[in-house]
């Protein structure tokens, strides 16, 4: 499974679209969705109520049962606003279909991706466009990428998304590239 970059997602955010269009009101979803860590099901189900006065989002996860909680952002706080506190009604269906669209127009068909498909024992390896990878759970992954990249503690970023520790390394995808980082900002005594 795909996810975008914290690059890509801004690139997302700044696209044009037409305002009040089916493309800008996926995107809006799909951006909450990886900015927030909230699976589709659960957006579907969103109330403004739950935005807690002090400014975390807290609800039941459908397909986990468990309480999640997460602090607004920037970006989860700027589509509230647009939408008065709602959030657009579309299906996973459509939202898949549109996002897929929506960067294909950003020439992210362009970018080629492996796509692993498992068979039996076997993993069978296609080179499909990264626009056609992506999918409205590929934001809950960008979520989980990008929360690790900005160093979140792991039990944080699972009471986020009602995730346990085991489940959230599915989603994870390792960057090799931060090792250094990580090493050089640790004082060893």
């Amino acid at each position: 499974m795909q996810y975008l970059s914290e690059p890509q997602l801004k690139e997302l955010r700044n696209f044009k679209l037409p305002e009040g269009s089916s493309f800008d009101k996926t995107r809006d979803l799909w951006l909450f969705s990886a900015y927030s860590g909230m699976r589709c099901g659960d957006i579907q189900k969103w109330l403004p109520s739950h935005v807690t006065s002090e400014g975390v989002i807290k609800y039941k996860s459908e397909k986990t049962k468990k309480n999640c909680a997460v602090g607004l952002n920037d970006v989860t706080r700027s589509i509230l606003k647009k939408y008065d506190g709602s959030l657009p009604k579309q299906n996973s269906a459509l939202i898949n279909k549109n996002i897929k669209e929506v960067l294909r127009k950003m020439k992210y068909d362009n970018i080629m991706v492996n796509r692993v498909v498992s068979i039996g024992t076997k993993d069978i390896t296609h080179v499909i466009p990264l626009s056609d990878a992506i999918t409205m759970h590929s934001a809950k992954r960008s979520f989980i990428n990008l929360m690790i990249s900005k160093n979140t503690q792991i039990a944080h970023l699972g009471t986020m998304i009602g995730n346990d520790v085991k489940s959230l390394m599915v989603y994870y995808k390792d960057d090799t590239s931060q090792i250094k980082k990580v090493m050089d900002e640790i004082a060893f005594i």
